[in-house]
Protein backbone atom coordinates (compact mmCIF):
# COMPACT_ATOMS: atom_id res chain seq x y z
CA UNK A 1 0.00 0.00 0.00
CA UNK A 2 2.82 2.56 0.70
CA UNK A 3 4.92 1.58 -2.40
CA UNK A 4 5.82 4.62 -4.70
CA UNK A 5 3.73 5.07 -7.77
CA UNK A 6 6.92 4.88 -10.82
CA UNK A 7 7.61 7.70 -12.67
CA UNK A 8 10.92 6.90 -13.42
CA UNK A 9 13.21 4.55 -15.72
CA UNK A 10 14.21 1.78 -13.57
CA UNK A 11 17.82 3.08 -13.70
CA UNK A 12 17.25 6.09 -12.29
CA UNK A 13 16.84 7.05 -8.53
CA UNK A 14 13.28 8.79 -7.95
CA UNK A 15 12.47 12.27 -7.92
CA UNK A 16 10.89 13.18 -4.41
CA UNK A 17 8.87 16.04 -6.13
CA UNK A 18 7.44 13.90 -8.71
CA UNK A 19 7.05 10.47 -6.70
CA UNK A 20 3.94 10.33 -5.33
CA UNK A 21 2.30 7.38 -2.87
CA UNK A 22 -0.30 5.27 -3.04
CA UNK A 23 -2.09 5.87 -0.22
CA UNK A 24 -3.93 8.41 1.70
CA UNK A 25 -2.59 7.70 4.93
CA UNK A 26 -2.84 10.83 7.53
CA UNK A 27 0.85 11.40 7.78
CA UNK A 28 1.45 12.07 4.02
CA UNK A 29 0.59 15.54 3.66
CA UNK A 30 -0.32 16.24 -0.32
CA UNK A 31 1.76 18.70 -1.98
CA UNK A 32 0.72 21.71 -2.86
CA UNK A 33 -1.15 21.33 0.18
CA UNK A 34 -4.66 21.63 -0.41
CA UNK A 35 -6.15 22.71 3.10
CA UNK A 36 -6.87 26.09 3.50
CA UNK A 37 -5.62 25.79 7.23
CA UNK A 38 -2.42 24.43 6.34
CA UNK A 39 -1.68 27.12 3.54
CA UNK A 40 -2.21 29.75 6.01
CA UNK A 41 -0.34 28.27 8.56
CA UNK A 42 2.42 28.09 5.82
CA UNK A 43 1.76 31.11 5.38
CA UNK A 44 1.82 32.91 8.19
CA UNK A 45 5.66 31.90 8.88
CA UNK A 46 6.84 34.26 5.89
CA UNK A 47 6.81 38.04 6.97
CA UNK A 48 8.41 40.59 4.47
CA UNK A 49 11.87 40.35 6.19
CA UNK A 50 11.66 36.46 5.51
CA UNK A 51 10.81 37.33 2.20
CA UNK A 52 13.30 39.44 0.75
CA UNK A 53 15.63 38.38 -1.48
CA UNK A 54 19.17 38.15 -1.26
CA UNK A 55 21.47 41.36 -1.63
CA UNK A 56 24.45 42.78 -3.18
CA UNK A 57 26.30 44.49 -0.76
CA UNK A 58 26.12 48.80 -1.46
CA UNK A 59 29.57 48.46 -3.21
CA UNK A 60 29.00 45.70 -5.29
CA UNK A 61 29.65 46.72 -8.35
CA UNK A 62 29.11 45.05 -12.10
CA UNK A 63 32.47 43.75 -12.33
CA UNK A 64 31.62 42.05 -9.35
CA UNK A 65 28.27 40.60 -10.25
CA UNK A 66 30.40 39.77 -13.65
CA UNK A 67 32.55 37.44 -11.90
CA UNK A 68 30.41 36.04 -9.54
CA UNK A 69 28.07 34.66 -12.34
CA UNK A 70 31.14 33.64 -14.54
CA UNK A 71 32.37 31.85 -11.32
CA UNK A 72 28.61 30.53 -11.17
CA UNK A 73 28.84 28.99 -14.48
CA UNK A 74 32.08 27.57 -13.98
CA UNK A 75 31.55 25.92 -11.27
CA UNK A 76 28.51 24.32 -13.48
CA UNK A 77 30.04 23.75 -16.72
CA UNK A 78 27.28 26.08 -18.31
CA UNK A 79 29.63 28.14 -20.63
CA UNK A 80 28.98 25.39 -23.40
CA UNK A 81 25.59 26.97 -23.31
CA UNK A 82 26.16 30.58 -22.75
CA UNK A 83 26.39 31.87 -25.94
CA UNK A 84 25.49 35.00 -26.92
CA UNK A 85 21.66 34.18 -28.87
CA UNK A 86 20.77 31.64 -25.74
CA UNK A 87 21.65 34.34 -23.18
CA UNK A 88 19.35 37.51 -24.88
CA UNK A 89 16.47 34.26 -25.24
CA UNK A 90 16.38 33.73 -21.40
CA UNK A 91 17.01 37.82 -20.72
CA UNK A 92 14.14 38.33 -22.90
CA UNK A 93 12.33 35.81 -20.86
CA UNK A 94 12.75 36.97 -17.68
CA UNK A 95 11.77 40.81 -19.29
CA UNK A 96 8.75 38.60 -19.51
CA UNK A 97 8.62 37.58 -16.06
CA UNK A 98 9.19 41.05 -14.85
CA UNK A 99 6.54 42.82 -17.32
CA UNK A 100 4.08 40.49 -16.00
CA UNK A 101 4.59 41.56 -12.43
CA UNK A 102 3.31 45.16 -13.90
CA UNK A 103 0.64 43.59 -16.71
CA UNK A 104 -2.83 44.37 -14.91
CA UNK A 105 -2.01 46.74 -12.43
CA UNK A 106 -3.55 50.45 -12.64
CA UNK A 107 -1.18 53.01 -13.61
CA UNK A 108 -1.93 54.92 -10.31
CA UNK A 109 -0.22 51.40 -8.85
CA UNK A 110 2.74 51.67 -10.88
CA UNK A 111 3.85 55.37 -9.96
CA UNK A 112 7.48 55.89 -8.66
CA UNK A 113 7.69 53.98 -4.84
CA UNK A 114 5.20 51.96 -6.07
CA UNK A 115 2.46 52.80 -3.53
CA UNK A 116 0.26 50.28 -4.81
CA UNK A 117 2.50 47.14 -4.65
CA UNK A 118 2.66 45.05 -1.13
CA UNK A 119 5.71 43.90 0.33
CA UNK A 120 5.13 40.64 -1.84
CA UNK A 121 5.18 42.07 -4.94
CA UNK A 122 7.86 44.34 -4.24
CA UNK A 123 10.02 41.27 -3.22
CA UNK A 124 9.38 39.59 -6.24
CA UNK A 125 10.14 42.56 -8.42
CA UNK A 126 13.54 42.77 -6.90
CA UNK A 127 14.07 38.95 -7.65
CA UNK A 128 13.13 39.70 -11.38
CA UNK A 129 15.03 42.81 -11.64
CA UNK A 130 18.09 41.17 -10.22
CA UNK A 131 17.28 38.21 -13.00
CA UNK A 132 17.44 40.53 -15.56
CA UNK A 133 20.49 42.68 -13.95
CA UNK A 134 22.41 38.74 -14.00
CA UNK A 135 21.54 38.13 -17.72
CA UNK A 136 22.12 41.31 -18.98
CA UNK A 137 25.91 41.74 -17.67
CA UNK A 138 26.21 37.87 -18.25
CA UNK A 139 25.32 38.59 -22.15
CA UNK A 140 27.64 41.77 -22.30
CA UNK A 141 30.72 40.01 -20.66
CA UNK A 142 30.24 36.87 -23.24
CA UNK A 143 29.92 39.20 -25.84
CA UNK A 144 33.00 41.43 -24.89
CA UNK A 145 31.24 44.29 -23.92
CA UNK A 146 32.38 46.26 -20.58
CA UNK A 147 29.70 47.84 -19.24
Amino acid sequence: PNQPLNDHPPSEEPNPITTTTATTSANITPFPPTDPKLIESLLSQYTVSTLTSPSWPPNYSLLDIRNTAEQFCSDRDWHQYHTPRNLLLALIGEAGELSEIFQWKPDSACEPGLSGFSEHDKVHLSEELADVLIYLVRLASVCGINL
